[in-house]
């Protein structure tokens, strides 16, 4: 069965469009789903092989007391370097790249889902993996308006990191499948409820 790779920008609710689309893929048949932020999140909060290379690259003052990464610390080094980015992405993206793609093969020769939620799917070529892309965008204005309210972030904040993507509208163009999640979550379930019957057919 089919590897769906689903992604796109920032705070534009792909984890919530991913949550139902397992939901309803899963009534049928059963799907593992993947998350390259959690799967981060995990290699920098409990991994020590991670946390010595990143001490390494960006310096202790990015490492807690506790040993763990200060994830906040090393958002804001970051988002303000495009080196230092390429370096923390030439640690990270490979362990992740490892592990969902080997959990995904996997899949190719059973009838389950997989479901792999990858924000940087497209920047680190991670396509060639999937059989079928879905890209979760959403407008700029409702994307600051979501960061405002759930992350605090200032909305001049928000369009740096926004405007330090790839383009909106460069994944909305390479994309099999587009859901459009710029209003209220039964809207967004509407369109995800769509493209599982869409996914259905092609994947009979």
């Amino acid at each position: 069965m089919p590897v769906l790779g689903v992604t796109g920008g920032v705070a534009t609710g792909k984890t919530t469009a991913t949550e139902l689309l397992v939901r309803h893929l899963s009534e049928t048949r059963r799907v593992e789903a993947f998350s390259a932020d959690a799967t981060v999140r995990r290699l920098l909060d409990g991994d020590p092989v991670v946390a010595e290379q990143i001490r390494a690259a960006f310096g202790g003052e990015v490492i807690a007391s506790d040993g763990r990464v200060d994830r906040g610390k090393l958002r804001e080094l970051v988002f303000a370097d495009e080196p230092r980015r390429r370096a923390l992405e030439g640690i990270l993206h490979p362990l992740v790249r490892e592990e969902w793609s080997t959990r995904s093969q996997e899949f190719r020769d059973s009838g389950d889902y997989f479901v792999a939620e990858i924000p940087l799917l497209y920047e680190t070529q991670g396509e060639s993996w999937c059989d079928c892309v879905i890209v979760v965008a959403a407008s700029d204005d409702r994307r600051i308006r979501r960061l405002s309210e759930n992350r605090g972030w200032s909305s001049e904040t928000s369009r740096r990191v926004i405007d330090f993507q790839m383009p909106q509208d460069t994944k909305i163009q390479r994309a099999d499948i587009v859901i459009w999640n710029d209003h209220t979550k039964a809207v967004l379930e509407s369109q995800i409820i769509l493209a599982v019957e869409r996914l259905k057919l092609r994947y009979a």
